[in-house]
């Protein structure tokens, strides 16, 4: 059998693709609740809003870390790059200098975080007991502010350190590598971790269904309960609303859809991009790892999630998706510069040479007439 041509591996990956998706949200459309029953059994007891494990705080944490871990990497490299590789001053220095604070700032939400999901953790198991010297520190601003700044500093300062250890050559297919990345997880986030989706959707969490809570406002009418991914509810009434909140302190018991940390998690797709961009000594096995490392990451964030009720697999799989066609969409525009869409395409290639000759010819025609 002969190699496979560029144009037929992208029909055969798009294709692949898109029937993984309609399968799982098929699956999700059917199976949604059930599959969440069975997923919360050991994590989420009957009447509680809060799920206990290990497991569910690793998720929610991976599913944030992943992006600011990426940002802080990128704007790194765009810093070394504005003061090596980009000669447009002032710009570049002022530019740098941004890069600079966006790292130290993601670096900071990396701690700030972890804390918090961890803290958060610790009163939910001891029932908001003997944990009064963490909670006045907590309120001080000492815990969360602080101990995050100086721990984000004492981390992005050797980072940067390191980047700049790179070569201008390997700096600049870096700089091509943290733009795309950049791109597509803010168009991503757009879309997941706003209120574009989640807010007027308005899909009530497992967890909130599950509650004592949300199980009265159910039998009384006032909320529907379950429905699936694909049904615009919208946000319930202020009182509802307030109820979870000085219940449970929360304030999206009705923003299930989609997840924002499996597409958060997915952010680590952007390893996709790397052999693009480097030859290495097995290309093979570096394609591999980075598929599957992006892969596996994504999926145990996303079961995470539904364990803990957060989410249906309706939701991990929009939201994880959301990030990896912006990924791929992004490298396809940054990277790859049309390779694949013009092998499948190769006339919209053509006329666009044609337009870029007309261009260029024009452009002779008034040097000549001026001259």
């Amino acid at each position: 059998m002969g190699k496979l041509s560029l144009k037929a591996k992208t029909i055969i990956s798009v294709c692949a693709f898109v029937v993984i998706f309609a399968v799982l949200l098929t699956m999700a459309a059917l199976y949604d609740y059930q599959i969440s029953e069975i997923l919360t059994k050991n994590t989420l007891a009957p009447g509680q809003y809060h799920a206990y494990g290990a497991f569910g705080v690793v998720g929610e944490i991976v599913g944030t870390n992943a992006v600011y871990l990426f940002i802080m990497f990128a704007t790194c490299v765009l810093f070394w790059f504005c003061i090596r590789c980009w000669d447009k001053k002032p710009y570049n220095i002022i530019v740098a200098v941004i890069c600079f604070l966006l790292s130290w700032a993601a670096s900071v939400f990396i701690y700030h975080d972890a804390i918090s999901y961890i803290f958060d953790q610790v009163n939910r198991v001891t029932g908001y007991a003997g944990v009064a010297v963490l909670d006045e520190l907590r309120h001080s601003g000492a815990l969360y502010v602080a101990i995050p700044m100086i721990l984000g500093l004492f981390t992005d300062v050797p980072l940067l350190f390191a980047v700049k250890q790179f070569k201008d050559e390997t700096l600049k297919k870096l700089a091509k590598f943290a733009l795309a990345g950049l791109v597509a997880t803010v168009v991503a986030l757009i879309f997941t971790a706003t209120d574009i989706l989640k807010g007027n959707i308005g899909r009530m969490r497992f967890r909130a269904i599950n509650s004592d809570l949300g199980a009265g406002f159910i039998q009384s009418g006032q909320v529907q309960g379950y429905t699936p991914w694909y049904k615009i509810n919208h946000q319930p009434n202020e009182e509802i609303l307030a109820a979870f909140q000085n219940g449970y302190s929360v304030k999206d018991a009705f923003k299930s859809f989609p997840s924002g940390h499996t597409s958060g998690a997915a952010v680590s797709y952007c390893l996709i991009m790397i052999p693009s961009l480097f030859e290495t000594k097995k290309p093979k096995l570096t394609k591999a790892l980075c598929w599957i490392i992006p892969i596996v990451v994504t999926m145990l964030v996303a079961i995470s999630r539904i364990t803990v009720g957060a989410h249906y697999l309706g939701d991990v799989t929009m939201g994880g998706t959301l990030t990896f066609v912006s990924m791929i969409i992004s490298r396809e525009i940054f990277i790859c510069k049309g390779e694949h869409f013009f092998a499948v395409f190769p006339k919209l290639k053509k006329n666009k040479g044609n337009d870029v000759k007309k261009e260029e010819v024009a452009e002779t025609a008034e040097t000549t007439e001026e001259n």
